[in-house]
């Protein structure tokens, strides 16, 4: 419910109010179609329809397959002024484009992806906001802006300024937590086990759990 009104805020702020762009850098696999239909929700809830890209060939592909037993996404797609971004050089013309827009593409951890040219554009301008849904591991340049320490980013080989508004919505990880971790391998028969995810000090912690 906490998140559902922080997506609803950062709308009514970034797209109403000052007429800017939301940046949601979202995982290709279910959490695309998930987003987008929250959005929607939220949107016809406070009767707002503000034009939604999907910028992601593998989103839209995956969306489509979703679309086969969830008919409502597609319906939603033709009932909005929601546009599914293929062809690179239409991407192109929405790096720059002016006027309030929810941009929703991948990677979620912004480590490679259509996602990474909107960046230099939506973070040097406060009036925009870059909306996480997922988590982000340490050492990624998701996890440098969602810290916010850095005044500039390095951005495919150029300095960016971080000045965007930054949000993070805490409810929507699919990751297994800690005892779900605990259990589902205590259950494996297996020699060894890698720890990959994650930050360090807490893999070497659970490691010995």
């Amino acid at each position: 419910e906490t998140d559902l009104e922080k997506i609803a805020s950062v709308i009514q702020t970034h797209c109403v109010d000052m007429k800017a762009r939301i940046l949601v850098p979202c995982f290709a696999l279910d959490r695309t179609p998930e987003m987008y239909m929250i959005i929607r929700d939220v949107m016809k809830q406070n009767g707002w329809d503000i034009p939604i890209l999907i910028d992601s060939p593998l989103a839209i592909k995956q969306f489509m397959v979703y679309a086969k037993d969830n008919p409502e996404l597609i319906e939603e797609v033709e009932n909005s002024r929601t546009r599914l971004c293929v062809d690179w050089n239409e991407s192109i013309q929405y790096h720059k484009a002016s006027g309030p827009m929810i941009i929703i593409s991948s990677s979620g951890m912004l480590t490679a992806g259509r996602v990474l040219p909107y960046l230099p554009h939506i973070l040097s301008d406060s009036r925009n906001c870059i909306l996480f849904c997922g988590y982000s591991t340490e050492g990624t340049l998701a996890w440098d802006i969602k810290k916010g320490q850095k005044k500039t980013l390095k951005i495919g080989g150029k300095k960016v300024p971080n000045c965007a508004t930054i949000v993070s919505l805490n409810s929507f990880s699919s990751h297994m937590q800690h005892n779900e971790l605990l259990e589902y391998y205590s259950n494996i028969q297996c020699n060894k086990i890698y720890l990959v995810h994650g930050q360090q000090k807490e893999k070497v912690k659970f490691a010995q759990e």
